[in-house]
C-alpha cells in the first residue's frame, strides 16, 4: 500500500482502458462469429492479467485472512478484484467458444478499477460518493416518471388515439402508431416529456384537430417536466450533499485512526530504541534511533532535521540526560497529527 505502487497500478490501469476501447472497436467491425482481435492485444491483455493476478497475490501475501475480512470497503474491493481476475481466466481458456462467448462481457468490469485512480483525487473522490449516494433517488425517481407516464399514455390511448387514426400525419408514421398502444404512448412521452425530443412534431397537429386534447397534453407536460422530473431532481441534489456530509465524517474516522496508528508506531519505535527497558530514553539512544529508515522518514515529513531533534531532547531533559519516552512520544505525536 505505497503511493509508488498505487501510482503504477492506476498507470495498468488507464493503459488497459486504451486497449479495451481498441479491442471494442475492432470486435465492433467483425462479421458475426468471427474472432478479428489483433494478437498483440490478445497478448497484451495476458499480460495485464498477469499483472492483476500478481497484485492479489501480494495482496494476500500482505492481509492473509484479512483479505476477506477487513471492513466492508476492503472486501467489496477485493472480491471484485478476484472476480475480475478469475472471469478473465475463465475467458482466456474458453476463447472460441460460443456457449462461453458471455464470459469475455465481463471484461467490462475491468473500467471499475478506474475508481481506484479516482479516489486518489479528493475532488473527484467527493463527485464520486455524492453520484453514489444519489443513486437510489434516480431509480426511484425513474420507476415514478415511467409510472406517471403510463398513467398519461393509457388516458391518451382512450382519448386521442381516436381522433389521431383519422389524421393524415405528413411528420411521418411513427405519429400514427404513437396512440396505437400503452406501450407506443408510454415510448412517446418519454421522447417528448422527458428527452424533450420534438415535443410538437405529433402532438401540434393532433390539437388543431381537436382543440381539447391540449388539456391532455399540456397537463402530461406540467406534471412530469415541470413538476415530477424537478422534484426528482430536487431530491437527487439532496442525496448528494448528504453523501458528501457522510464522505467527510469517514475522513473524520479515518484520519482519528490514523492518529492512533501513528501513536502505536511511536510506542513500538520507542520501545525498540530503549535498549535498557528503563521507559527512558539517553541522547545516544535518540541518535540510534533516529538512523531507524521508519523514524527518519516520519521526522523528514515533519521537517525535523537531527538538530532539530537533539534541541528538542535538551529541551526535555532538564539536564537529567534523560528523558521518559511517553513525554517524547506526546511531543512528536502532537507535532505530528496537528493542523499545518
Amino acid at each position: 500500500e505505497t503511493s509508488i505502487f498505487d501510482a503504477f497500478m492506476g498507470f495498468v490501469i488507464l493503459f488497459n482502458v486504451l486497449i479495451m476501447i481498441m479491442e471494442t472497436d475492432a470486435a465492433a467491425e467483425c462479421p458475426p462469429g468471427l474472432s478479428c482481435t489483433p494478437y498483440w492485444i490478445e497478448m497484451t491483455n495476458v499480460v495485464l492479467l498477469a499483472i492483476y493476478t500478481l497484485e492479489i497475490l501480494l495482496r494476500w501475501n500482505m492481509l492473509r485472512c484479512g483479505y476477506f475480512g477487513c471492513g466492508w470497503r476492503f472486501l467489496n474491493w477485493n472480491m471484485l478484484d478476484l472476480f475480475i481476475v478469475v472471469s478473465g481466466f475463465m475467458s482466456i481458456i474458453s476463447n472460441g467458444l460460443k456457449k462461453f462467448s458471455m464470459l469475455r462481457l465481463f471484461r467490462v468490469l475491468r473500467i471499475v478499477r478506474m475508481a481506484k485512480i479516482v479516489r486518489k483525487f479528493p475532488t473527484l473522490n467527493m463527485m464520486i460518493h455524492g453520484f453514489a449516494g444519489a443513486m437510489q433517488s434516480m431509480l426511484v425517481g425513474l420507476l415514478l416518471i415511467l409510472l406517471l407516464l403510463i398513467i398519461w399514455s393509457l388516458l391518451a390511448v382512450e382519448l386521442v388515439q381516436p381522433q389521431n387514426k383519422d389524421l393524415p400525419h405528413e411528420e411521418g408514421e411513427w405519429c400514427l402508431l404513437a396512440f396505437s398502444s400503452v406501450w407506443n404512448a408510454t415510448l412517446f412521452f418519454f421522447q417528448t416529456l422527458v428527452a424533450g425530443d420534438s415535443w410538437g412534431a405529433c402532438a401540434i397537429s393532433i390539437v388543431q384537430y381537436k382543440p381539447a386534447t391540449f388539456i391532455l397534453f399540456s397537463l402530461a407536460l406540467v406534471s412530469v417536466n415541470v413538476g415530477l422530473m424537478n422534484l426528482v431532481l430536487a431530491s437527487i441534489v439532496d442525496k448528494a450533499a448528504e453523501a458528501r456530509e457522510g464522505s467527510k465524517a469517514e475522513r473524520l474516522i479515518q484520519k482519528k485512526k490514523w492518529e492512533q496508528d501513528q501513536l502505536l508506531l511511536w510506542h513500538q519505535i520507542m520501545e525498540d530504541i530503549d535498549t535498557d527497558g528503563s521507559r527512558s530514553i539517553s541522547e545516544a539512544e535518540l541518535m540510534q534511533g533516529y538512523h531507524n529508515p521508519i523514524v527518519k522518514e516520519i521526522l523528514d515529513t515533519m521537517h525535523l532535521s537531527q538538530a532539530d531533534v537533539l534541541n528538542l531532547f535538551s529541551m526535555m531533559h532538564g539536564g537529567a540526560g534523560e528523558v521518559n519516552y511517553e513525554e517524547f512520544i506526546g511531543a512528536f505525536h502532537k507535532a505530528q497529527v496537528q493542523d499545518p
